[in-house]
C-alpha cells in the first residue's frame, strides 16, 4: 500500500553524465517501501517528503 515505484528511461538526464562517455544506454528503477498502513498515510508521507503527485 505504501510502495512508489520511480522509472528512468536512460541515464542520460542526469547532468553528471557526460553524452561522449555513454557507450551504452540503461534504465533506472528506484523503489520506495513503506510502513504505511493505507493509502492516504502512504500519501501524506510521500507528501511531506516533496514527491510531485499530478493532481
Amino acid at each position: 500500500m505504501g510502495n512508489l515505484t520511480l522509472g528512468v528511461k536512460e541515464q542520460t538526464i542526469f547532468p553528471e553524465v557526460s553524452d561522449e562517455d555513454v557507450k551504452d544506454l540503461f534504465g533506472l528503477a528506484v523503489t520506495i517501501v513503506t510502513t504505511a498502513k493505507n493509502k492516504k498515510e502512504a500519501t501524506s508521507f510521500f507528501d511531506i517528503i516533496g514527491v510531485p503527485f499530478k493532481k
